[in-house]
């Protein structure tokens, strides 16, 4: 009865929070709570959940979507938002496991099992997360970037690296992302076939704006403490410098400087930009693997 009571609602009441802060969102919906009924109801307090969480205020949200559920227990999207806010492992997969239970369609299902695999892979079950996100991937007919993507990290974290290679070969067969094709180089790389990828490596430096990232894989192509290596390693410290900025430096530039010095055997400069990266807000996937390289 409550499905798309949600999408009805921010329809005719989304204008609210477009150009207004989360605070001054959150008072108007709290007087509009006191005033209505029913789906309206339901409606108002998803969306205060909405701008609790923009706010920072995790438990208010969590709360409101709990009363959410409460009036509108058939919308799948109540118990996937609120599997987000739990940090309780069991109930956030309870929460899941109900969401999937009033789903009605595959692309609800699809978001449903992407959200279990996150939550089997924070909860270190890499096995069940590769199980639910084979599934997100073959609800959406093996083209979604981010599932195919997760896929290759949970690849990559338990150790499946040949595997991971023949999974993303057919993948970038079916979607053809650049950041799917770099997947694959570096999967190539990590397994020891560089040399197989070097021409690949070699084609993006050049049409590359910024060469740095590529710079890198190449001397990742190269033996280990080669010349080579190091050649390519310090072209890319030279372009990396130029382009980072002290005040508010580019997190992904630090990852790559300390990729860089690790290859040219700097230990300490490995140490103090891993370090100002991990200050940074940054992709835990990416910081995973490259701690994982670097030690």
């Amino acid at each position: 009865m409550f499905r798309g009571a949600v999408v009805f609602f921010f329809v005719v009441c989304g204008s609210l929070s477009a150009h207004e802060d989360p605070d001054d969102v959150i008072d108007t919906l709290t007087h509009k709570l006191g005033h209505a009924e029913g789906a309206d109801r339901a409606g108002l307090y998803f969306q205060r959940a909405s701008e609790y969480r923009v706010s920072g205020q995790k438990e208010e949200a969590r709360s409101d979507l709990l009363k959410y559920t409460d009036l509108a227990g058939s919308d799948y999207l109540g118990w996937l938002e609120l599997s987000r806010m739990e940090d309780n492992e069991v109930k956030r997969l309870e929460y899941l496991a109900r969401s999937l239970e009033v789903s009605d369609s595959d692309a609800e299902r699809v978001k449903i099992y992407y959200g279990m695999a996150e939550s089997y892979y924070t909860g270190g079950d890499y096995i069940r997360a590769l199980r639910a996100c084979e599934r997100s991937i073959e609800l959406l007919g093996g083209r979604e970037l981010t599932a195919l993507l997760f896929k290759s990290h949970l690849l990559w974290r338990m150790g499946r690296l040949e595997e991971r290679v023949v999974f993303l070969s057919k993948a970038k067969g079916l979607n053809g992302s650049v950041v799917l094709e770099r997947e694959w180089v570096d999967a190539k790389i990590d397994v020891g076939q560089g040399a197989a990828v070097m021409r690949v490596v070699l084609e993006e430096m050049e049409k590359s704006r910024f060469k740095s990232s590529w710079q890198i894989r190449a001397a990742l192509c190269e033996a280990p403490g080669s010349g080579e290596a190091e050649r390519y390693a310090g072209l890319a410290i030279r372009e990396i410098y130029e382009r980072l900025h002290a005040e508010r430096p580019d997190v992904m530039l630090l990852m790559d400087l300390a990729r860089a010095y690790w290859i040219m055997g700097d230990d300490v400069k490995v140490i103090y930009y891993m370090k100002l990266a991990k200050a940074q807000r940054y992709d835990p996937w990416a910081m995973a693997e490259l701690e994982e390289n670097v030690k």
